[in-house]
C-alpha cells in the first residue's frame, strides 16, 4: 500500500494574485483585496508583498495604508474568482480521479505514489500546468501525506509556491511547529491545551487518545490523535 495518500493545494494569496496576474500594475506590488474599497473596511486578502510590510488578511484598510503609502487597494470581484477556480478544477481533472474541494483555493487529491522524488514530480508538473493555463502570477503551495490533515499541514510549511512531503519522518517533522501552526488549534483551544500540559506537537503526540479527548473537551480530541498518525477515517 503506497505510503502518501493525499495531495493538498493551496493557492497562495489567491484573491491578490489573481488580481496581480490580471493587472500588471499590481505585479510584485503590495495590494489588499477587499469587499468594499473604503478606509473603514479589512482586507479579505494580502499580496505576499505586502505580507512582508505587516499586513495581512483582516486588517483595516486604514491602518494598512499608514503601514504602506502607496498600497493598492482592489475592490474583491467573487465572478472572477469562481471563473479561476473551475480552471483550476479542469486542470485537476486532468490529472487525478479524485479531487476534494474543501474551498475556492484549497483541494485534495487522491495519490498512489510512496516515493518522495515521484510526488514531487507530479507536484512541479502540476504547477507548470496551472502556469500555462491561469499565469505565472497564480501560484499555489503543494504538501503531500497520508491524509487531507497532514497534507495540509505539509502544504503550509513551505509558502509561496512550495513542496513538502511528510512520510515516515512526519512527526519528526512536526515538531518544529507550534501548536496554533495545525488547523483548528486557535489561541483559545492552545491554552486549554496547555492547562492539560500540553505546549508542544511532540506533547500532542505522546497523549494518550483518552486523555486527548478529556484535554480537548470533546469527542475531536479523539479524532485528532488519530488524524495526526495519517488515519484516513
Amino acid at each position: 500500500m503506497a505510503f502518501y495518500r493525499r495531495l493538498f493545494i493551496d493557492f497562495d494569496s489567491f484573491y491578490a494574485s489573481v488580481e496581480q496576474q490580471d493587472n500588471e500594475e499590481y505585479r510584485e506590488k503590495p495590494i489588499i483585496v477587499v469587499p468594499v474599497v473604503s478606509d473603514y473596511t479589512c482586507a479579505i486578502a494580502a499580496s505576499y508583498q505586502a505580507k512582508r510590510l505587516g499586513v495581512k488578511t483582516g486588517t483595516r484598510v486604514k491602518t494598512a495604508k499608514e503601514k504602506i503609502p502607496g498600497l493598492f487597494v482592489c475592490g474583491a470581484r467573487p465572478h472572477r474568482y469562481v471563473e479561476v477556480h473551475n480552471q483550476i478544477l479542469e486542470v485537476l481533472s486532468h490529472h487525478f480521479k479524485k479531487i476534494q474541494v474543501l474551498s475556492i483555493d484549497e483541494m485534495a487529491c487522491e495519490i498512489d505514489e510512496e516515493d518522495d522524488f515521484d510526488c514531487e514530480m507530479i507536484a512541479a508538473n502540476l504547477k507548470l500546468d496551472f502556469m500555462d493555463v491561469l499565469g505565472e502570477h497564480i501560484t499555489c503551495s503543494v504538501g503531500v501525506a497520508k491524509n487531507v490533515f497532514l497534507s495540509k499541514v505539509a502544504a503550509d510549511m513551505n509558502k509561496p509556491n512550495g513542496f513538502t512531503a511528510l512520510g515516515e519522518d512526519a512527526q519528526e517533522k512536526l515538531k518544529n511547529l507550534e501548536l496554533t501552526d495545525l488547523p483548528g488549534i486557535a489561541d483559545r483551544m492552545e491554552a486549554r491545551l496547555n492547562r492539560s500540559r500540553i505546549k508542544s506537537i511532540e506533547d500532542l503526540y505522546s497523549i494518550d487518545e483518552l486523555k486527548l479527548k478529556k484535554a480537548w473537551g470533546s469527542i475531536i480530541g479523539q479524532r485528532w490523535w488519530h488524524m495526526i498518525r495519517g488515519s484516513l477515517d
